[in-house]
């Protein structure tokens, strides 16, 4: 429900074609990750019977090892491809740079950082207990290239959304790298070790959610005082006004 309502508000200058196919890319990505999402519930709910999480977390120590791996995988492209995980990130920076600016600051600041609770929620909770380690250096590996894609794109963008939405990327990217080093410190018994990392990670969703959104509404107050995007371009008109 959240992906689809917030379809419409990406395509909400829907006139510009460019808009309608960064809306087109979005609502196919996210609902894309709606269906692993999906098929996760559902084998829970075979294995369990009920869709309550309590029942959930009673039964995942009694699950067949092979069908725990396969959960955690649906949960990790599900909940990746909503929070712009590398590989799953390419409708992230379409939809921002379409999206109207405050829409931007909502959907970086907080709708991808809904993704990384249900992760979390799936990890530490639904399948809690004893993690396997290829869990935790498969979520550390991705967060790695997420960072290191997400800076080295930003780094080459000129238009100032779009450099904003790889920054996300980036910090998702951060995020999925302390969240990984927990999985891997628990699975290691390290227990005051992961929750130091968990707690950095939790401390940096925090941190971008503020400061992300910020962003996007200076960005947007720029783009409404100026008409620009590109950042050269407001670069040179701010110097003539000086």
């Amino acid at each position: 429900l959240m992906s689809i309502l917030s379809y419409f508000l990406v395509t909400y200058e829907h006139k510009k074609s460019e808009n309608l196919k960064a809306g087109i890319l979005y609502i196919i990505m996210t609902q894309a990750g709606t269906v692993f999402l999906m098929a996760a519930f559902f084998i829970f709910f075979k294995e369990t019977g009920s869709f309550q999480f309590s029942d959930f977390r009673a039964a995942s120590g009694l699950m067949p090892e092979f069908i725990r791996n396969v959960v955690f995988v649906l949960a990790l492209v599900g909940f990746g491809t909503k929070a712009g995980m590398v590989p799953f990130h390419i409708w992230l920076p379409e939809a921002h740079p379409a999206a109207p600016s405050h829409v931007s600051a909502l959907m970086s600041g907080i709708m991808i950082k809904i993704a990384i609770y249900g992760l979390l929620r799936f990890i530490f909770d639904f399948l809690g207990g004893d993690l396997t380690l290829w869990w935790g250096v498969a979520v550390l590996a991705l967060g790695s290239v997420s960072a290191i894609t997400g800076v080295l794109y930003a780094l080459i963008e000129n238009n100032i959304k779009r450099f904003l939405a790889y920054s996300s990327i980036e910090n998702i990217g951060i995020i999925l790298i302390a969240v990984g080093s927990a999985m891997i410190f628990m699975a290691g018994g390290s227990a005051p070790f992961a929750g130091l990392a968990l707690f950095a990670g939790l401390l940096h969703t925090l941190n971008h959610g503020i400061f992300k959104s910020l962003l996007f509404m200076g960005a947007g107050a720029i783009h409404n005082a100026t008409g620009l995007k590109d950042m050269e371009k407001i670069v040179e008109v701010l110097s003539r006004s000086d």
